[in-house]
């Protein structure tokens, strides 16, 4: 009896799934999608936008070994927002996977005080700027040393600069997380900033920091150098 053996090849049904390389992509990136199924069935595949328009289509087979690799370049007209990839067989099963698309923050966000040290008794005040500056709301989250949520505010910037104080009723190390806020679809771009709180009362802040300004004055969209050095007695 002859035995014949076929090398990587794999005749066994297979259910249609989708698998991305990733969830987020920015604009030109290559979306690497891979789709397992029968080996031998052609497959539709289509990508909608937010809006539920038609950005892509095509076919493809799937191989001898169950699956086919498709390579989609994000174009510079996609809009940001969430896409769904969606996969069919002709008289056969559809199913569906999302991502997302977004853009690249170009603006860095500072968070700073003139203090790393203060008490239970006062208010504290702190500053965020951004650069270069933008009307956006930044989100603020307050944790201890263990990553343990202490509270989280929004705070809205106008020109790219805001004010707030705090009062901290615990003492020990406190953790402040300034990150972008209320957009998904942009990458998280944040600062910390530590400071420590004791339950005596303090006669003075530790001013350790000088914060210094390259202009006093800038318009919209203008770069502005922020150095924050030790103070100079």
């Amino acid at each position: 009896m002859n035995v014949i053996i076929y090398n990587n090849i794999n005749l066994v049904s297979q259910p249609l799934t989708i698998v991305l390389d990733k969830r987020f992509y920015y604009v030109l990136d290559v979306i690497h999608i891979t789709i397992h199924g029968s080996p031998g069935k052609t497959i539709s595949i289509e990508i909608r936008d937010p809006r539920n328009i038609l950005v892509y289509w095509g076919r493809a087979n799937i191989t001898d070994q169950g699956y086919v690799v498709l390579n989609i370049t994000v174009l510079e007209y996609w809009r940001y927002g969430r896409y769904t990839v969606y996969v069919s067989m002709i008289r056969g099963p559809r199913v569906m996977e999302t991502f997302i698309v977004g853009g690249r923050i170009r603006s860095n966000i500072f968070l700073f005080a003139s203090m790393n040290m203060t008490d239970t008794y006062n208010r504290n005040n702190f500053y965020i700027a951004l650069n270069p500056p933008l009307n956006i709301s930044v989100l603020l989250k307050a944790s201890d040393i263990y990553g343990k949520k202490i509270f989280e505010r929004n705070i809205s910037l106008i020109n790219g600069y805001g004010v707030f104080s705090l009062k901290f009723n615990k003492t020990g190390i406190h953790v402040l997380n300034v990150s972008w806020a209320g957009n998904e679809y942009f990458n998280g771009s944040y600062t910390i900033y530590k400071i420590n709180v004791v339950d005596r009362k303090l006669d003075k802040y530790c001013l350790n920091n000088d914060i210094l300004l390259s202009k006093n004055i800038v318009s919209m969209n203008e770069s502005i150098d922020i150095y924050i050095q030790p103070k100079s007695d």
